[in-house]
């Protein structure tokens, strides 16, 4: 039901409810009121796009993924025995990206590929905030 059918079912409904005092010429006023009302005719609304001012920030032409490189996997936390790995958590022996986790050690992840093995450090991340420390 659009919003004027709905106006003028209610319209109707408190005309007979209350009454008209006898004429239906008012009730017919405001219903051709409401029938020449179109939401064009409606004061336009302006939508707010959240993503616009991110827009420029948005690096155009490079896809974002999970390597640093297009031949080493990512290793972003090393804890005891395990190592979080292009989004999920590793054991020595596992296989990632086409590489085995040969070793892994406290600042990063060795990786054998092909009889070769390669280091990857854990990647160092930008601090968002900051951090201070008040004393005692």
């Amino acid at each position: 039901m659009s919003r004027a059918s709905f106006s003028l079912a209610a319209i109707l409904s408190a005309t007979l409810l209350f009454g008209s005092n006898g004429s239906m010429e008012p009730l017919l006023q405001k219903i051709e009121k409401l029938e020449a009302f179109t939401l064009s005719s409606a004061v336009p609304i302006k939508l707010y796009d959240p993503f616009k001012r991110a827009a420029s920030f948005v690096k155009k032409g490079k896809k974002r993924g999970f390597s640093s490189s297009p031949s080493l996997p990512r290793v972003l936390a090393v804890m005891n025995d395990r190592a979080f790995v292009n989004g999920r958590w590793v054991h020595a022996g596992d296989r990632v990206a086409g590489f085995k986790v040969a070793k892994i050690e406290g600042d990063g992840v060795v990786f054998k590929k092909g009889g070769t093995l390669r280091y990857v450090p854990v990647l160092k991340r930008k601090r968002v905030l900051k951090i201070k420390d008040f004393g005692e």
